[in-house]
């Protein structure tokens, strides 16, 4: 029997705004799952939904080159990522940003590859109001 999990959970937070994270557990096969990862950010006063690009100081074309270059990934990686990249691959967690690259979506990673940026790299690019407090 093949299923299909989601879990919902905040995954980052600071006085202004809160950081949901989606994850989708998708069954390959009978016994292998991917698992997809998604972020909604939300204003905490209004509960009105933030895009997730509007966090950057960056302009959205940027958003991917940009985030690359404070991660530690080769040449060849770095290029066939900036191709992949997609807003809705982001997500945090309480002490860094991570792009989420599902299977198949890279040359060089068959399999899902989950880039993780450190919170002190991100802050450069991201709105003061947007960074997420260590709690």
């Amino acid at each position: 029997m093949m299923r299909i999990e989601q879990s919902v959970s905040p995954a980052a937070a600071n006085d202004r705004l809160i950081f949901f994270q989606t994850s989708l557990l998708l069954p390959l096969t009978e016994k292998t799952f991917t698992e997809h990862n998604q972020c909604e950010v939300f204003d905490r006063q209004t509960g009105a939904y933030l895009p997730i690009e509007d966090l950057f100081t960056c302009p959205p074309e940027e958003l991917g080159s940009r985030l690359l270059e404070l991660g530690t990934v080769s040449e060849a990686d770095r290029e066939d990522m900036e191709d992949a990249f997609q807003k809705e691959y982001l997500f945090f967690t309480e002490d860094a940003l991570c792009i989420d690259f599902p299977a198949g979506s890279l040359k060089n990673h068959p399999d899902q590859y989950i880039l993780s940026i450190g919170k002190k790299e991100t802050l450069g690019l991201l709105h003061d109001w947007a960074i997420p407090d260590e709690r």
